[in-house]
């Protein structure tokens, strides 16, 4: 588990969107920065339990309208 931030605007599943150019996965917290706005292209799973928010959002995060997004 790892905890990945945005590093800029950008698609959930491109590597420059995140610092370190690490798209995250199944069991990180996910953090996305103030003035930034991710949208989400998938299906991700993010997070390893539910004592502890997966995501975490200080910029927007939108849903693509064109990919199938959970």
């Amino acid at each position: 588990m790892a905890a990945i931030t945005s590093a800029q605007t950008g698609l959930s599943n491109v590597t420059s969107t995140w610092v370190g150019g690490v798209i995250p996965v199944e069991g990180d917290n996910v953090t996305i920065a103030l003035g930034h706005t991710v949208t989400i292209t998938g299906t991700h799973i993010w997070g390893n339990d539910t004592a502890t928010a997966a995501l975490t959002i200080a910029g927007s995060c939108i849903f693509s309208t064109v990919a199938n997004t959970d």
